[in-house]
């Protein structure tokens, strides 16, 4: 990696490679219509699963997070897993269930993401996964700017735009 690389990376929390193969599966979705939502899970180094919104994908199997979670299974124990938009509730209490370390996002979603409206209590306390939001924000923000241009009556497109205006 060089130097510029790795202090980019450093300026990232460390997350920076991940977040650009986050990026790049956004940008695949984007290509071929769909909303620029991308997730995946990585244990130490190394990257477990991917997914992204893809014209197959439909009822639960929409939500990236759970599509990548169901794929790493119990690999993803004190793993980290990335998103370009804040998980929902569904998502979260997956991950959480799973025992993912943290869950690592671009844009937060305080309507419906799973960090502003989900309160843990009892064990799934213990387990909650730590939230970091806000890497890689103004990439993702410009991505979903152009999904929303390509897309305005899109399936993603209401709850997008209202993350845009928050």
């Amino acid at each position: 990696m060089a130097t510029s690389a790795r202090s980019e990376d450093r300026a990232l929390g460390g997350h920076g490679k991940f977040m650009d193969q986050l990026l790049k599966l956004a940008r695949e979705a984007l290509a071929e219509g769909e909303a620029p939502l991308a997730a995946l899970v990585r244990k130490e180094a190394r990257v477990l699963t991917r997914a992204r919104a893809t014209p197959a994908a439909s009822g639960l199997r929409q939500h990236p997070e759970l599509m990548a979670l169901d794929s790493a299974g119990e690999a993803a124990r004190d793993g980290s897993l990335y998103v370009t938009v804040e998980p929902c509730a569904m998502c979260l209490g997956a991950a959480a269930l799973l025992r993912v370390k943290e869950v690592i996002y671009a844009v937060a979603d305080p309507q419906e993401g799973g960090f502003h409206t989900v309160i843990y209590t009892g064990e799934l306390a213990t387990r909650a996964p730590a939230g970091i939001g806000g890497i890689c924000r103004e990439q993702v923000t410009e991505l979903i700017r152009e999904y929303l241009q390509r897309q305005p009556r899109g399936p993603e497109s209401a709850r997008l735009r209202a993350l845009l205006a928050s």
